[in-house]
C-alpha cells in the first residue's frame, strides 16, 4: 500500500517537472468516422422499394436512404428520412455495408 502511493507521487512529480512554461495549443482534428459500427455474418437483402416524396426545403435537406441494419440476429429495415445540412454545402455519404474477410461491416453515413 505504501509502495503503491509512493510510486504513484513519484509518478506526479516526475510530470509535474516534465512540464513545459509554454502554454500548450489545441488543434482541432476532423476524425474519420469509425470504419463500422455493426458486424454480420452474412450479406444483408437488398434494399427495400421507397417512396420519395419531395422535401419540404431542398436546399435544406437531403435525403437518406433505408438500409439494413443489424441486432445480431437477424437484419431489420430503417426506414429512409430527410435530414437537414449541416450547412448548405455539406454532401451526405451514404450508408452502406462492405464484404470484410470477417463478414459484412455495416460502415454508417456521413457529412462531407
Amino acid at each position: 500500500m505504501k509502495r503503491a502511493r509512493f510510486c504513484t507521487l513519484i509518478l506526479a512529480l516526475g510530470l509535474y517537472a516534465c512540464g513545459t512554461s509554454q502554454p500548450v495549443q489545441e488543434e482541432t482534428v476532423e476524425v474519420p468516422p469509425f470504419p463500422y459500427v455493426r458486424l454480420a455474418p452474412s450479406a444483408p437483402p437488398r434494399p427495400m422499394p421507397e417512396i420519395l416524396y419531395p422535401p419540404a426545403n431542398p436546399m435544406r435537406e437531403v435525403w437518406r436512404a433505408g438500409h439494413w441494419d443489424y441486432d445480431g440476429r437477424q437484419f431489420n429495415w430503417v426506414e429512409g428520412q430527410y435530414m437537414e445540412r449541416p450547412h448548405p454545402t455539406a454532401a451526405w455519404t451514404p450508408d452502406r455495408w462492405e464484404r470484410r474477410t470477417f463478414g459484412w461491416a455495416f460502415v454508417p453515413g456521413f457529412w462531407q
